[in-house]
């Protein structure tokens, strides 16, 4: 609201403040649902969940100290809403810094890029390297990019040494 009045004092136009609604409000609920299909339907499904996260994160809008209750009611997925739960209730292994949250970010996304690996050699054992050489290659170059990410997720989730 605030931004609303400060376009239309910056402009003097309410097709400014229109525009800014539009951009703000609609065309998020049209993309959204286009990257959400088109996520569900690739090899990244894993990540379908994150982008829920997000989404309901951004909807939810300026966090508090109740931070939980808006996200919550903003999450459009059950997955979503356990993590919400999990990340609201779970007591902090140690003082809560943004090393800390780097370092459970990334065991998060160690999990799935784990994940990840395990579909692209179930996929690169079915392939015949001498008929299909080309999906081959690019498979197994995939495969070495995960295992190189999976690596380096692994050194940030353990933490400084």
């Amino acid at each position: 609201m605030a931004l609303s009045l400060a376009v239309f004092d910056h402009t003097h136009s309410a097709i400014a403040v229109g525009a800014l609604l539009i951009a703000g409000q609609v065309l998020p609920a049209f993309a959204v649902p286009a990257v959400v299909a088109r996520v569900e339907a690739s090899s990244r499904r894993g990540e379908l969940s994150a982008l829920y996260f997000f989404e309901a994160i951004v909807t939810a809008g300026t966090p508090g100290p109740d931070w939980p209750q808006p996200v919550v009611g903003a999450a459009s997925d059950s997955t979503v809403m356990h993590v919400i739960a999990a990340l609201a209730t779970e007591p902090l292994l140690r003082q809560a810094s943004p090393a800390y949250a780097a370092e459970y970010v990334a065991k998060l996304r160690l999990l799935s890029v784990s994940r990840t690996i395990a579909n692209v050699k179930s996929k690169l054992q079915r392939t015949n390297p001498v008929d299909d050489q080309a999906s081959y290659n690019r498979m197994f170059a995939t495969l070495l990019q995960l295992e190189k990410q999976r690596r380096e997720l692994r050194e940030t989730s353990a933490g400084p040494a």
